[in-house]
């Protein structure tokens, strides 16, 4: 993928885009604007996962990964579980791009309390193993992005008020994972450039003192 200030962020699903667009309006959106530079659809298939070289491919083309399931498929089966849909994927890209480039991000949710929380973390230990976060959005909260492509309800009622607090904290927890990303992008670069300075400067003083 190369070396960028911005974050070219994967979203890796076995749903088509058009289920998880709130998050692609929210990722485009002016709240993290300064971090994601661009936003990459990769509809994950049976096919796919047959031919770990495609997938690879698909992950090269990114600095960052948010694996998304939604809850509508009718079970919360992400991976360590029977008929589990991401085993292959979510190993491929914690090796691919390391572990705290990745999330997992479950959607549709019935409830998000800290209980199902650390119940799915319980079941499903390779999520806590292969990724830096998991992240439980309801339809509530997913109505929000749906309505304003990242940015808050009219809405003054206390119920949505409160709704959109507890969304913003999820939602920034995204953005400081991306942004941890980034500063290590950007501190790779200058660290190249400090080598490259160096190596130049060891060669003109050698070619230098061979002139002598």
């Amino acid at each position: 993928m190369g070396l960028y200030k911005n974050m070219v962020v994967g979203i890796f699903s076995r749903e088509s885009d058009e289920t998880y667009y709130w998050l692609i309006n929210l990722l485009l959106s002016p709240q993290f604007r300064s971090v994601v530079q661009d936003v990459r659809p990769v509809l994950v298939s049976n096919v796919m996962c047959g031919h770990s070289t495609q997938l690879t491919q698909e992950i090269d083309k990114c600095n960052f990964a948010i694996l998304y399931h939604t809850r509508r498929r009718g079970r919360l089966n992400v991976t360590n579980v029977t008929d589990s849909l991401y085993d292959q994927e979510l190993r491929h890209l914690s090796e691919k791009l390391g572990r705290e480039r990745v999330i997992v991000l479950v959607d549709d949710m019935e409830t998000d309390d800290l209980a199902v929380y650390n119940k799915i973390l319980h079941d499903q230990p390779l999520i806590n193993q292969l990724s830096g976060l998991l992240i439980l959005m309801n339809e509530d909260e997913k109505s929000l992005y749906d309505r304003s492509g990242g940015g808050g309800t009219s809405d003054n009622r206390p119920y949505q008020q409160g709704m959109m607090i507890h969304s913003k904290e999820k939602i920034e927890k995204i953005r400081a994972k991306i942004t941890k990303a980034q500063e290590v992008n950007v501190t790779l670069v200058l660290l190249i450039g400090f080598v490259i300075t160096v190596v130049v400067i060891i060669i003109i003083i050698v070619a230098f003192e061979e002139k002598k």
